[in-house]
């Protein structure tokens, strides 16, 4: 059976975000241009939230030119040539006199050549003011919202437009909404200097789409179920545990029930996990796994013992799995999602790790998969109230996973907690 998409209709969460763009948007129509980088990880709802803002904000489509980069067609400039389009399309004549502007840009957007006449020879930074001065004629006085979407496929040259374009946005009737994947980013990625350049800028907002919390998962998962009332609970209860906050993977899995297909994650979803996989030697894939378990702070040499591989490579990929975004918190769930995408011969070996006899050594007092969490934010000094809104539990919950913390490392105060931690800082096992 083939099922269509299942999508929720009704926007969730994402409410401060949201109120960023239209705070931003009626300072760019007052003539007070801005940038807003919108980061998350795939899946998450970057194109949701921009759309939900177009649609409740702005309306009128004349005021919005999208641009997109693409990971199998990169190409000079090239959303930011699908802008200026886009607007020449809604303001015709608005370049009519700028023959010069016309001529520069004619090597990007041939329809601005005149016959017989060629191009002038520029510089990357006349051929930039060009396009400043372009979209400052196809603005108009009403202004216009221009949204840039998957920044992180972007060549070089786009990322110079970029940035020039963000310095000129604050005396342009202009919102620029710029999205990027976080998973994307390692250390080596040419977006992670630029975007560190462009976000100390006055005119620049930074915000970040998260995973749903439980709250926003059962809100959302709730307006599912209305909309599809023969899905089984089975099924939502079965998205909710997999998903973990991450609505596409969601959509994904309850498309996949509702088409009548059970045990496999569906091939999209599979594709979604083996392409954050992509990046990392095939060998490297057990020591994954065994990071997973362990999570950020780990003792290497019992990664080293459990991936049967020498500590000096375990390092190198560990380092690199934690810059591509990869170590997961949640035993369970780790072995589960490797078992389910086909990885069975490395889930025989990460259950044996897990199983009572496979973990050696460890004591019955130890810490719980979120109590680790939990503590590994007190040790960064972070209050009650910022490690609920992190972890998306209650304040209570967190007091409950501090005290039994404490017990168990014999301690009786946070102060001595956090510096029991900076003593051991590769392990939080009491």
């Amino acid at each position: 059976m083939i099922s269509s998409p299942i999508t929720c209709r009704r926007f969730v969460g994402r409410r401060s975000q949201l109120d960023l763009l239209k705070v931003q948007w009626r300072s760019s129509r007052a003539g007070r241009g801005s940038t807003v980088l919108v980061a998350g990880d795939a899946g998450l709802g970057k194109s949701r939230l921009v759309r939900e803002f177009c649609e409740s904000a702005i309306g009128d489509r004349h005021t919005t030119a999208f641009g997109e980069c693409l990971e199998y067609a990169r190409g000079s400039f090239a959303p930011f040539v699908a802008v200026l389009r886009a607007l020449v399309a809604s303001r015709p004549e608005a370049l009519d006199d700028a023959l010069a502007v016309r001529r520069i840009l004619a090597p990007l957007i041939p329809e601005f050549a005149a016959a017989g006449v060629p191009p002038p020879e520029v510089n990357r930074r006349q051929q930039f003011d060009a396009y400043v001065e372009a979209l400052n004629r196809l603005l108009g006085p009403a202004g216009a919202a221009i949204i840039i979407e998957d920044i992180h496929w972007a060549d070089e040259g786009t990322l110079g437009l970029l940035q020039h374009l963000v310095g000129a946005v604050p005396d342009l009737p202009l919102l620029l909404i710029v999205t990027h994947r976080s998973d994307e980013l390692d250390r080596s990625h040419r977006l992670v200097p630029v975007v560190a350049k462009i976000a100390r800028k006055s005119a620049v907002h930074q915000t970040r789409v998260e995973r749903f919390n439980e709250d926003e998962m059962d809100e959302w998962l709730g307006e599912i179920a209305k909309a599809n009332p023969r899905l089984s609970r089975v099924a939502l209860q079965n998205a909710r545990h997999l998903a973990e906050g991450n609505p596409l993977f969601a959509e994904e899995l309850i498309t996949h029930a509702i088409g009548g297909a059970t045990g496999d994650l569906p091939l999209t979803l599979r594709q979604a996990v083996l392409e954050r996989l992509r990046p990392l030697p095939k060998d490297a894939r057990l020591v994954l796994v065994v990071a997973a378990v362990v999570g950020e702070r780990f003792d290497p040499e019992i990664v080293a013992e459990a991936a049967r591989q020498p500590l000096a490579d375990v390092f190198e990929v560990l380092r690199r799995a934690r810059d591509l975004g990869l170590v997961a918190g949640e035993t369970r769930a780790a072995f589960e999602l490797y078992r389910r995408i086909g990885a069975s011969r490395d889930a025989r070996r990460l259950d044996a790790i897990l199983s009572p006899k496979g973990r050696r050594g460890k004591r019955s007092g130890g810490l719980s998969e979120r109590e680790r969490d939990v503590v590994r934010l007190v040790a960064l000094g972070k209050s009650n109230k910022s490690i609920a809104a992190e972890l998306s539990i209650s304040g209570r919950t967190v007091e409950n996973h501090i005290t039994s913390a404490l017990k168990k490392f014999g301690v009786t105060s946070r102060t001595e907690l956090t510096a029991r931690l900076a003593r051991n800082q590769d392990n939080v096992t009491p």
